[in-house]
């Protein structure tokens, strides 16, 4: 996949429609959803930026760390996919399932979610059945 940084800057990655059946793997507890979630976000943000450490003027201040934006030609994440266009969201998800009284193939999408990573996608508690 190729892209420019504007692409980059208005969601890089596009999900192309995809039908393909994947096991739900709940979080024990809301700790646990927690660290995944922003382990796969600062994932992101390393991919896309460099970190500077920011030292200040007042020697017992922690040292800040402050991002630059650079741009990736390709995105690992993404494969067989195509540039994205102004006004898509690459990174929605539907979610989909067949339910049990239909023939098979027959998917009914009732909720959304966001990819975070090539493994998760981040979606609400509600659309989810234990």
């Amino acid at each position: 996949v190729t892209m420019s940084c504007s692409g980059l800057l208005r969601l890089a990655i596009l999900l192309a429609t995809i039908l393909a059946p994947v096991t739900v793997v709940l979080a024990n507890d809301k700790e646990a959803a927690t660290r995944i979630v922003d382990s796969k976000c600062q994932d992101y943000v390393n991919m896309v930026s460099t970190p500077h450490d920011i030292i200040t003027l007042d020697l017992d201040s922690p040292v800040r760390q402050s991002y630059t934006l650079q741009c990736p030609l390709q995105n690992p994440y993404v494969v067989g996919g195509k540039a994205v266009q102004k006004d898509e969201f690459p990174h929605m998800v539907a979610l989909g399932y067949i339910p049990p009284t239909f023939h098979r193939n027959i998917w009914k999408f009732q909720c959304g979610g966001t990819l975070i990573s090539e493994l998760f996608v981040l979606t609400a508690a509600h659309c989810i059945n234990r």
